[in-house]
Formats: C-alpha cells, sequence, structure tokens
C-alpha cells in the first residue's frame, strides 16, 4: 500500500523484487521457498531507498553457492516500487544486517554474526554508494538484531544485545565507538528498534522479559525510552 498527499486512500500495489541467481533451500522438514520482508525500514541515501536483505539468499557473482546466507544490498531508484540487487555486503554464516549511512555520504552496515550464541557482530561500509564492500571486521564480542540510525547531529548510534540491551554511539562514521552503555540486563530476547528523534536523541525500544504487570505479576513487555548522544 502507499500513501501520497494527493490520495484520500491507501492504494494496493505490487513491489518487483529482482534477484537474480536467487536459490532455494530448505531448513530440515521445512520445503518453502524463502521470501524477503523488511525487517528494517529502507533508508534514503543519494536520491534512492536502500535495503540489505539476508532472507532472500543467492549465488555469488562469480556463479557460487554461498557457505551460509548472503547479506544483499537490494537498490530502488523508484520510491520502492521495484528493487534491484546492487552488491553482496557479506556471506557465511552472516544474518540481521542493519544499513545506515554516514555524515560524509558513506554506507555503514552492522550484521549479527553467527547464531544463537555470543559471537561477534561484524561491521563493514561502502564508499561508493553500496557498489562494493570492505570485507567485514569484528566489531563487538556478541550483538543480535542490531539498531542502527544516524541522528541530526551526524552521530551514528547503535543499540544491540544478547545479553542485556546496550547501545553505542560514533562521531567517525563507525570507524571508532564509544564504551557500550547497558540500558537492561538478562534475561530478554535483546531484540531492539531505533528511532531518530530531533537533535542528538533517538526512540529506543526493546523487549523486557523481567517487567512488572498492572497486577503485580511478572510478564514480558515491550519498553521504550529515550537516548540522547552528544
Amino acid at each position: 500500500w502507499r500513501w501520497t498527499r494527493t490520495a484520500p486512500a491507501w492504494p494496493p500495489g505490487t513491489v518487483r523484487y529482482d534477484v537474480p541467481g536467487q536459490l532455494c533451500w530448505t531448513a530440515g522438514k521445512e520445503q518453502k521457498i524463502p521470501r524477503t520482508w523488511f525487517e528494517h525500514s529502507p533508508i534514503r541515501h543519494n536520491g534512492e531507498l536502500l535495503y540489505v536483505d539476508y532472507r532472500t539468499n543467492c549465488l555469488a557473482d562469480d556463479g557460487a553457492v554461498p557457505c551460509g546466507f548472503s547479506c544483499v544490498l537490494m537498490a530502488s531508484c523508484d520510491n520502492g516500487r521495484s528493487f534491484q540487487k546492487r552488491s553482496l555486503v557479506a556471506s557465511g554464516r552472516v544474518y540481521e544486517p542493519m544499513l545506515a549511512d554516514t555524515a560524509d555520504g558513506e554506507l555503514v552496515c552492522v550484521i549479527r554474526g553467527e547464531d544463537q550464541e555470543r559471537r561477534p557482530m561484524l561491521i563493514t561500509r561502502s564508499r561508493d554508494h553500496g557498489l562494493t564492500w570492505e570485507p567485514p571486521r569484528k566489531l563487538f564480542e556478541f550483538g543480535v538484531f542490531p539498531a542502527l540510525v544516524r541522528l541530526e547531529n551526524g552521530l551514528l548510534l547503535l543499540a544491540y544485545g544478547r545479553p542485556g540491551v546496550w547501545v553505542t554511539a560514533s562521531r567517525d562514521g563507525g570507524r571508532t565507538w564509544a564504551e557500550s552503555a547497558q540500558v537492561i540486563g538478562d534475561p530478554t530476547c535483546s531484540y531492539t528498534n531505533l528511532r531518530p528523534l530531533r537533535g542528538g536523541e533517538a526512540l529506543l525500544a526493546y523487549s523486557n522479559f523481567k517487567a512488572t504487570g498492572p497486577d503485580g505479576q511478572p510478564c514480558k513487555s515491550i519498553e521504550v525510552r529515550r537516548i540522547a548522544a552528544r
């Protein structure tokens, strides 16, 4: 569905999603063709919409079958009506990529590495609008479902977790990061989301498995709080 300022309603439509070399795979008894969904909003960069997909696996540029998953940069030049594969961001045991652009026009992608265990979180960058990417390097010792946004003041703000929920910020486009601050400890699923607010603030959403309900009993909850990065 698409909204415009002049339309009285949200008319339905179809998004063309073009991934050459797409692979079909199964997991255990599941016999399904995987398809993407937008776990995060695409970002607008250099007049395009960009999204890093890992649900739709595909062959490498040389035709090789990847050992694991593929994080693929998808680009839309028509405001989301169609997306085309632009480049391979990373491959292997890589999941849950999160994309942001920097104040100087580069792209940064933070990626969950490995699986449910505490394994390194990865980071890579592109200086040519996503055509090519640096080899991913270790960012932190752990991190699932990272959330990454650029604030109005130019800082990159990153949330991640498991165990707990943590936030950190970078003043130099993701090359170095401040000491992480813990928001909540275990146990929690540690999935997070960030929405930039005005100035150097953002809204952080996260799960809390040890909240107290209105009846005084323990319950699971989704909580939000403001995060300031200056």
